[in-house]
């Protein structure tokens, strides 16, 4: 297990650091061994009785907060680089188990913010249907939208009634509530929880990575009184700070999984032998493995200089983070790929699925080019 990327160091709190020690002790001796066959499909029992174990940690906020699980801080930057630490690492060991716990935090934390029971709501993450082109940039900046542009804002943050982009999300099998922001006519951003039993949800099949966590699929949300509606200044600085938070954590997880390819890769190097010597001696590898490593401490580097979302030049710090770390990660896994030459394709040797599942991650909460005509608009904004 490699360090995390953001040293303990950086923590005020000794008990970050024993948690963070925790973490990393429990995913080597309790996760590994769970992780070992990546050919053999995990089954939704074992994976939940996984994510039990850990949850058992303490990483999941309740109804009592120790500011210690995940995302229960997301004002300070000691809380915010103390939970990518979290995901990474777990990350290292699988990265479904990682997003489950990302999205479960998440849910937690602003079902608490709305006033619900924490226990078992998971987040559908913002931007999960787009962003609406440039729409949502000038939205949060308090610009005008042309009536195009509002109309595509309301149905890619859907309030209520049937959705015209299906709303897909990650969650493990027994969530119980799912929790959104949606537009409604005023233009302003609410916020609902609903339960499972009132939303038309199905689950889809996997359409390239995290396969041991289940995907679901939202195409109708139903009809809210005004009672559920929470909206004012205060609810859409915490949208701000959610929406950081899902896409730094997305970033954090597939550094961890990327750190796993290339602890596998190193030592598929110094083992494997070709023409009387190990293959890392040779230059093509050297050139590959170097490129894997410039690519993960990059990106670990950003990580460590991520700041809470105060406002939507944080959040286009974080934005610009995710649309640069994730195309890094995902050439820094197909390097890996490439040193284990025709054996890297083999589901057993575990780099094919780190592969999947790095490219999976770069999808989440914003495509590639949702987060480049964000990033456009955003870029000149005071």
């Amino acid at each position: 297990m490699s360090q995390p990327a953001i040293p303990p160091a950086t923590f005020d709190r000794e008990e970050h650091q024993l948690l963070l020690k925790t973490v990393a002790d429990f995913s080597r001796e309790v996760l590994e061994p769970e992780f070992r066959h990546p050919e053999k499909p995990m089954a939704d029992d074992t994976f939940s009785a996984l994510f039990q174990k850990i949850s058992g940690l303490g990483l999941l906020p309740e109804e009592e907060l120790t500011g210690l699980e995940l995302w229960a801080d997301l004002d300070s930057t000691d809380g915010l680089h103390l939970s990518l630490s979290v995901l990474q690492t777990i990350a290292e060991c699988n990265a479904a188990l990682a997003m489950a716990l990302h999205v479960t935090a998440l849910g937690a934390v602003a079902a608490r913010q709305l006033g619900h029971p924490a226990k078992s709501a998971v987040l559908l993450p913002p931007g999960s249907a787009g962003f609406a082109g440039t729409a949502l940039a000038k939205w949060l900046a308090s610009h005008p939208l042309s009536e195009s542009e509002r109309l595509r804002l309301r149905a890619t943050f859907p309030w209520a009634g049937p959705c015209e982009r299906p709303l897909l999300f990650h969650a493990p099998v027994d969530w119980e509530s799912v929790v959104f922001a949606g537009l409604r006519d005023d233009d302003r951003l609410h916020w609902r929880i609903l339960p499972r039993e009132s939303i038309g949800v199905q689950r889809v099949s996997h359409a390239h990575g995290l396969n041991e966590l289940p995907l679901w699929r939202i195409d109708h949300l139903p009809e809210a009184n005004d009672g559920e509606a929470v909206s004012s200044a205060e609810t859409e600085t915490f949208f701000l700070k959610i929406f950081s938070a899902a896409a730094l954590g997305t970033v954090a997880i597939a550094l961890g999984t990327t750190r796993r390819a290339a602890a596998i890769v190193r030592d598929y190097a110094a083992g494997r032998r070709q023409g009387g010597r190990a293959i890392r001696e040779h230059a093509a590898v050297q050139l590959l493995l170097g490129r894997m490593t410039a690519a993960i401490e990059s990106v670990a580097a950003m990580l460590a200089a991520a700041a809470p979302a105060t406002g939507i030049r944080e959040l286009q710090a974080s934005l610009a983070c995710k649309a640069i770390a994730h195309p890094l990660l995902c050439e820094a896994a197909n390097a890996a790929m490439q040193v284990m030459g025709g054996y890297g394709y083999m589901q057993d040797m575990g780099i094919e699925k780190i592969v999947r599942d790095t490219n999976h991650l770069r999808l989440l909460g914003g495509t590639p080019r949702d987060l480049q005509l964000f990033l456009a608009e955003s870029g000149g904004m005071a």
